[in-house]
């Protein structure tokens, strides 16, 4: 199976409808596309926990990111006694590999040496699991930061933004082992949808005081992408910064009821161009969207290469297009490929399962 299949078939199994990357127009359907076809390095630099510091001190010129402790490339790296005896740690390139320590002195070190040997496989890369491309090129890492707070649950809130532009918001806090979440517009309303499966907080959130502060952070951060989810925290009246999130849920939120997933997407315009980054040495190549709906209806699509640091696929792929859009025929024949993706629907062919 190449990627767009196994895309296509993940997505189905999750949120029951097909997947439809020509003419996007729900949110997850939305997420997808940019996860498959815009490829901006800057979106490296801001899903990596370690390099996403210095991105957000730059664009806001002031420092709201969680204190760092340390940070390892290397399991032998780690070394608990050079840790404060409360501490966090992640693995940058991951979601939701983490680790708490509240006192330093029950904390199980022989665990957690393991737990990062297994974080620091290549294999652990988010981009092998749901292929979320912002993951692909960082270089596995684990930071240890300060732990926030007096151990108590914190509530992240978190910030839609669309076109650089913040929406609307929820917050998500995990109370006795279950996580709560609620959806705010930006007057503290609560929308009039949830996420399947994660009730309400038992007691409504209270509107932060450093509401206007957090969307402002938002709006700027927000500023050089399409889609972003900013993750913040509001703590003793102070914001801290949690991380850039690119394709939530790797693209397949279960809202309830359904339709806010197309009232949300509507909201979300895509890039009138893809990006396609062949080689992280090299700059990222535009693709008009003619040559990419062309290569939609090919059956080879960029195959995934989990071993390779550069797809050699996508390599063949980028050549392709370029050759494509400097063309004459292929130029000369564009209206009569509109009309055949418009009126043409070829027949659905059943594979049996083996």
């Amino acid at each position: 199976m190449n990627k767009i299949d196994v895309i296509k078939a993940h997505f189905r199994a999750a949120l029951r409808y097909e997947l439809n990357l020509r003419e996007p127009k729900s949110y997850n359907e939305k997420i997808q596309w940019l996860k498959l076809f815009y490829q901006d390095p800057l979106l490296t630099r801001c899903a990596d926990k370690i390099a996403v510091k210095d991105h957000v001190r730059e664009k806001l010129g002031r420092d709201i990111c969680i204190p760092t402790l340390a940070a390892y490339r290397t399991v032998e790296d780690f070394r608990i006694e050079d840790l404060p005896d409360q501490f966090v740690l992640k693995l940058n390139s991951g979601s939701g590999q983490m680790l708490i320590c509240a006192d330093k002195k029950s904390f199980d070190f022989d665990a957690a040496h393991a737990r990062i040997a297994t974080w620091l496989e290549p294999a652990s890369n988010h981009y092998f699991f749901g292929h979320e491309w912002a993951y692909k090129n960082i270089q596995p890492g684990v930071i240890a930061e300060q732990l926030l707070g007096n151990g108590e649950p914190l509530r992240n809130y978190k910030f839609i933004c669309f076109n650089g532009e913040p929406n609307c918001l929820y917050t998500t806090v995990q109370l006795g082992g279950k996580l709560y979440v609620d959806f705010y517009d930006f007057e503290w309303n609560h929308l009039p949808f949830d996420l399947l499966d994660y009730p309400n907080s038992p007691q409504p959130p209270l509107r932060p005081d450093k509401l206007e502060e957090m969307i402002c952070i938002s709006k700027i951060l927000a500023k050089d992408f399409p889609f972003v989810r900013v993750d913040l925290y509001c703590i003793e009246s102070r914001v801290f910064f949690g991380e850039l999130t690119f394709y939530p849920s790797n693209g397949t939120v279960s809202f309830d009821p359904q339709k806010a997933d197309y009232d949300l997407g509507a909201l979300l315009t895509l890039p009138d161009h893809a990006v396609l980054l062949p080689d992280e040495n090299k700059p990222p190549i535009k693709v008009s969207l003619d040559a990419l709906h062309e290569l939609c209806d090919l059956t080879d699509h960029l195959p995934p290469s989990p071993h390779a640091h550069v797809d050699v696929e996508m390599a063949h792929l980028v050549d392709k297009i370029e050759r494509m859009q400097k063309s004459y025929s292929w130029r000369l024949t564009a209206p009569f490929r509109f009309l055949r993706r418009l009126f043409y629907r070829p027949p659905v062919t059943l594979k049996s399962a083996h």
